[in-house]
Order: C-alpha cells, then structure tokens, then sequence
C-alpha cells in the first residue's frame, strides 16, 4: 500500500447571533449587542494508505464463516451479507450504538427489511467490490471502497468507518458526521466548520 501522512485543520466557528434562536435574547435592559466571532483550530492528523493493487472483497466460499480479527475481514463479511441479502447478519456486524441509531432513523423514515434488501440488489449484486484506501484516524479505520460492473455503469465510491471492540472489528456511525470522515478524499487540508452549539440536533440520533 501506498503511504500518505495528511493532517485536516478544522476550524470551528464560535459566535453569538440575536437571530439563531427566537429565545436567545435577554429578558433585562442591556448594552447594544456586541457580536463577536472566535475561531478555534483542531488539528486532527491521519494517515493515508493506498491499496496497490485493490482489494477485491469476493463473497464466502462454501461453508465459510465470517472472521472479525481484521478491518478487512470485517468489510468482506459486509459485501458479502449485502449481496446475498442478509439482513439480520450484517446488522450484527454494527456497533451496538450504531444499530441503535441505524434502527431510530429507520423507523422515523419507515424503512423496513425489505427496503434494504431491496436496495441492496440493485446496488451490489453482480458487482464487484474492492478496497481502494486504508485510512487510519485515532482509534477508527476508514474504509474506501469502489463498487463496479461490466455493464457500462459508472463505478461508485464510499467510505465507511469501522472500531474495534473488544477482539472484534466492527462497523460503526460514530464518525457520520466527523470532518476527516466526510471529507479526506476532497480536502486542501483546511474546512471550516460550525461548532457544535450552532448544529441542529442530529437527525440519527435516537429519541426517548
């Protein structure tokens, strides 16, 4: 593999508005407001592999068992289940947090079994699927693979990010909506960002 060191500088934006919020403004007589911005710069260093050749990720043979000693392993345990449509199986394959968020947005979208294996057909079956990039950030891998066929269809691109817990890899959500995750294969090196206090609350996150 191909070695690339990168660090993603991103800048959060910390301010205080009167027109965020309709209840943000004090009740008592104050000064004109002072609206000022602060800039806070987190380095978040990670490093790049790239597989040469490409992984391809094949499904089991007769009799073979899924094995999560290894990122890689785990990812061909994925593809595997999404083409044959195993549902229940590769929902195991997730964090336990990540099931959880996984099945909140699917019931607030009415997304059920069938949706996804349905999808998962028209996605993966007859395709080919290989690993194109190693990503190591902190305690997670990043995961790029490149769907693709040989019937004219453009090849599709994704990442996903997976944990290890305990002596197991698994798939997880944790970085759904983290900067280096979402953006290390289209970043200078440098995004802003808006701090968490401005965010609207996510829309994943289960409700109880």
């Amino acid at each position: 593999m191909k070695l690339m060191s990168r660090v993603l500088s991103g800048a959060a934006l910390l301010c205080c508005s009167g027109l965020l919020w309709a209840a943000d403004a004090p009740l008592g007589k104050t000064s004109p407001p002072n609206r000022k911005t602060m800039v806070v710069e987190t380095v978040h260093p990670y490093t790049v592999y790239e597989y040469q050749p490409p992984v391809v990720l094949p499904l089991f043979s007769a009799g073979e068992q899924q094995d999560l000693s290894h990122p890689e392993k785990l990812l061909k345990a994925h593809f595997n289940y999404l083409r044959t449509g195993d549902y229940e199986r590769n929902l195991l394959l997730w964090t336990a947090a990540s099931r959880q968020v996984m099945e909140a947005a699917d019931k607030r979208g009415n997304r059920d079994k069938a949706f996804w294996t349905g999808l998962w057909s028209r996605a993966y079956a007859n395709r080919k699927v290989e690993l194109t990039h190693w990503v190591t950030y902190g305690r997670y891998v990043l995961m790029q693979y490149r769907v693709s066929s040989d019937d004219g269809v453009a090849p599709s691109e994704a990442t996903v990010a997976v944990v290890k817990e305990g002596n197991d890899w698994r798939l997880t959500q944790d970085l759904r909506a983290d900067p280096v995750a979402v953006n290390w294969r289209t970043s200078p090196g440098r995004i802003q960002v808006p701090a968490d206090a401005l965010l609207p609350p996510d829309p994943l996150q289960p409700k109880f």
